[in-house]
């Protein structure tokens, strides 16, 4: 599986949504992204609630995860 190279991350502090790089991905573990090229925030899944959660500074992020991309249909 291939997952994209970028996520939405929410704030729910304030509500604000950012764009974010993922720099490490493991589904259903673990989700770390860069927010614009100068934060970087870890998340952890939370099963409960079916997405990954985080806090820094005081605020909590959540984010559902970088999209999963289809898959090519390739011959060999």
């Amino acid at each position: 599986m291939s997952f994209a190279q970028t996520c939405i991350v929410r704030c729910t502090d304030n509500d604000r949504v950012i764009d974010a790089e993922v720099i490490d991905f493991r589904q259903g573990s673990l989700l770390t992204v860069s927010l614009e090229r100068e934060i970087k925030l870890v998340l952890k899944y939370d099963a409960h609630r079916n997405h990954y959660r985080g806090n820094m500074s005081g605020l909590e992020f959540v984010s559902d995860g970088p999209k999963e991309l289809p898959r090519p249909n390739t011959r060999r």
